[in-house]
């Protein structure tokens, strides 16, 4: 009976291993990364440099007095490494500029999401820009 227990313990584990060892991002060719991207608006998120880097989720709530936003990105490609640099500007109802952030680094390693949340120092703030660059530029 210990073996069967064994032999049905081995097989389990090959099954999780062969799950997580999956790469979900192998697939995803230059045609579908800027076709995800597109999906957001360009006045919203806007890429100084082509690069393999995905928007995967973004969304705003407001916290008290400030404006806060959310946002996902992926790498594209499951074996190399990404360092993008990002800024936000906060915006008013009208769209003009209110704050800047500073470039900030992101380090998407492959095949993996980075969660970014950030809030708008001033008040006042109601809409956002996000550019994101390659590393150093």
């Amino acid at each position: 009976m210990s073996a069967i227990r064994t032999v049905v313990a081995i097989c389990l584990l090959a099954c999780i291993c062969a799950g997580c060892s999956g790469n979900q991002n192998s697939k995803m060719n230059r045609t579908q990364v800027i076709k995800q991207n597109k999906a957001f608006s360009p006045d919203k998120v806007s890429f100084a440099d082509d690069m393999d880097v995905v928007f995967t989720d973004l969304r705003t709530s407001d916290e008290g007095r400030f404006f806060k936003l959310m946002f996902e990105v992926m790498n594209a490609k499951a074996g190399d490494i990404n360092s993008p640099v990002y800024q936000i500007e906060w915006l008013d109802t009208n769209g003009y500029p209110k704050a800047k952030t500073p470039w900030k680094p992101l380090l998407i390693k492959g095949n993996q999401k980075v969660k970014v949340v950030e809030m708008a120092t001033v008040p006042g703030v109601s809409d956002y820009k996000i550019t994101i660059s390659r590393k150093g530029e």
